[in-house]
């Protein structure tokens, strides 16, 4: 990580990861305090900001890589071979994500609109 030394980083990955305090302190072998006066610390609260983004991020890559196979999965339970409640289930899942889909697309739309609005109006004053 950069602009951090190596007890820091160690620091950023645990607490990054979720892990409390108290067992980051003692896998770190350092006190609770120790982590609070850290956090108080602009710069090191940026980088474990930016190591959560990153997890976030990777995190979020994984399951839109998977996002083709469950939309497979949930299209072939659709047959008529498949019990009726798990048909039902499916059918469910499909309709409300193809509608928070759906929704979604018109917000960040509107919302590119808005910002577009903005920029020109920013630029004539």
């Amino acid at each position: 990580m950069n602009g951090v030394g190596k007890r820091d980083a160690l620091l950023i990955a645990q607490l990054a990861a979720g892990n409390s305090h108290e067992k980051v302190a003692a896998a770190l072998g350092c006190c609770t305090m120790t982590i609070t006066r850290r956090l108080r610390d602009p710069k090191f609260r940026a980088a474990l900001d930016e190591a959560r983004r990153q997890l976030f991020e990777a995190a979020f890559s994984r399951i839109n890589a998977a996002g083709q196979a469950a939309a497979s999965t949930l299209i072939s339970l659709l047959s008529r071979e498949t019990p009726a409640a798990v048909r039902l289930g499916a059918s469910r899942t499909l309709l409300e994500t193809s509608c928070k889909f759906r929704e979604t697309r018109e917000l960040e739309e509107r919302l590119k609109v808005l910002e577009e609005r903005l920029a020109t109006q920013t630029k004539s004053w």
